[in-house]
């Protein structure tokens, strides 16, 4: 991966020096970016003079976002036989190049034509792989003029010579194994919450003069409020000549959406509940701790007295209200341990671990409490992560308010250990890591 820190987007003067390496990453020089978005090209095409201006527009429309641009060699590209590989081949190698991107919290993948069904292929990848963390950070994926299903107009007898051929070959083997992964295994409506799969919320951008794909090819399966046909050819779509025009527009919204998942909530949209946990949510609590960080969490029954106690779990609900009912759906949590003196000691001397607290480390008095333990911030979404770190903002704040004055905690996740950083942490050991122990000590001053 190759990284350019530049103010603007500004093409490299040689377009194929970092041709051997997949990604190709323009990043803001004045401030670190939270977000990317990753654009993939179609057959034919290269990373650098395909998008025309629509890299330049988003770094400027998004300030929080990098630019990715993913290149593949395709079509007169392939001659040199020994670099080229079927696209499965780079779906893998598109899937890995994701997972090194622990840098940001959020990506959104843009394809277009081809270069759609590669990110599809990618992101199929990473569920056979049973790749959840990276899956997670993937917020979004738009298609534009992705031939879906195939091309109508690749002839039969291309997919006998070409890689290209078949993979765009009308419901070849490929499109299928995708398709099944798609329906089966991951939700992509923006507006869904499920329970056991996971959200890789999808657009779609059907061209309307489209030689090469068909309207049902390039929206197929997509939700129709994310779904938006556009005056334009196959390849004018993606090279807007300002950003007014409707194709630019509709993927804004949709990179907007995907980051700031908020920002699309709906006046009408479910309300958001925070409060102390239950017992009856423990279940769920642990099943989301396993899914992120194994089966070595607190064990079920030191979570439920944990519940029970009050003020050590908080939980992020979704409320939906309907004609019939009113339901709670659980969306995230965290959980703040307060320790007694001599269980603090044994915490930084490394005797004790947070999976292994108990309420018997918990002062009767809460006026006795040394610190505050840290232990698991998780939540199913972008935007319920959010109002978990701001829940947890507040309490912090609340417990320094009372009297704490340190605060300690043990990252076991890339995105842990940049929140622990962001904070001010400082590793009790010198030197930090995943899985060191943190100290955050405040001398009457808040949380920030």
């Amino acid at each position: 991966m190759i990284r350019l820190q530049q103010s603007s987007f500004v093409e490299p003067s040689d377009p194929h020096k970092h041709d051997d390496e997949p990604i190709v990453i323009h990043a803001r020089s004045r401030r670190v970016a939270t977000n990317l978005v990753v654009f993939v090209h179609g057959l034919t095409g290269h990373r650098y003079g395909y998008w025309g201006q629509t890299p330049r527009f988003v770094l400027e429309d998004l300030p929080t976002a990098d630019v990715g641009l993913y290149f593949y060699r395709t079509a007169w590209r392939r001659l040199r036989f020994f670099r080229s590989i079927d696209v499965e081949q780079e779906a893998r190698v598109f899937a890995d190049a994701l997972r090194q991107l622990r840098l940001y919290d959020a990506i959104t993948v843009v394809g277009h034509s081809m270069g759609g069904l590669l990110a599809k292929a990618a992101i199929v990848d990473l569920v056979n792989r049973n790749q959840k963390r990276t899956l997670r950070r993937i917020s979004g994926l738009v298609l534009l003029a992705c031939p879906q299903l195939g091309s109508l107009r690749v002839p039969r007898w291309l997919k006998a010579f070409s890689r290209d051929g078949r993979a765009l070959f009308p419901h070849n083997r490929t499109i299928q194994r995708i398709d099944t992964v798609f329906a089966t295994q991951l939700s992509i409506d923006q507006a869904a919450d499920p329970l056991d799969r996971e959200n890789v919320p999808t657009w779609a951008v059907v061209a309307a003069e489209d030689f090469w794909v068909d309207a049902l090819s390039a929206g197929i399966g997509v939700p129709e409020g994310q779904k938006h046909t556009v005056r334009g050819t196959h390849g004018s779509i993606i090279q807007p000549p300002s950003k007014s025009v409707a194709p630019y527009v509709f993927l804004r919204d949709c990179l907007d959406s995907s980051f700031r998942p908020s920002s699309a909530v709906a006046a009408d949209a479910p309300e958001i509940l925070v409060e102390d946990a239950r017992p009856e949510d423990v279940s769920s609590i642990r099943e989301l701790a396993v899914r992120l960080f194994g089966e070595g969490v607190t064990p079920e029954g030191v979570l439920v007295q944990f519940a029970a106690a009050g003020g050590i779990f908080r939980v992020v609900k979704r409320v939906i209200v309907s004609d019939e009912e009113r339901r709670e759906r659980f969306s995230g949590y965290f959980c703040a341990i307060p320790l007694s003196a001599e269980a603090a000691a044994s915490v930084k001397a490394g005797a004790l671990r947070g999976g292994e607290l108990t309420m018997e480390h918990v002062p009767a008095n809460p006026g006795d409490t040394a610190a505050l333990y840290l232990g698991a911030v998780a939540a199913r979404d972008h935007y319920s992560r959010a109002v978990v770190l701001e829940a947890l903002r507040l309490h912090v704040n609340y417990s320094v308010a009372l009297g704490i004055r340190q605060v300690l905690t043990r990252p076991l996740t890339d995105h842990g250990l940049r929140l622990v950083r962001k904070h001010l942490f400082q590793p009790l050991d010198g030197t930090g890591g995943l899985d060191k122990l943190y100290t955050l000590e405040f001398r009457g001053r808040p949380a920030t």
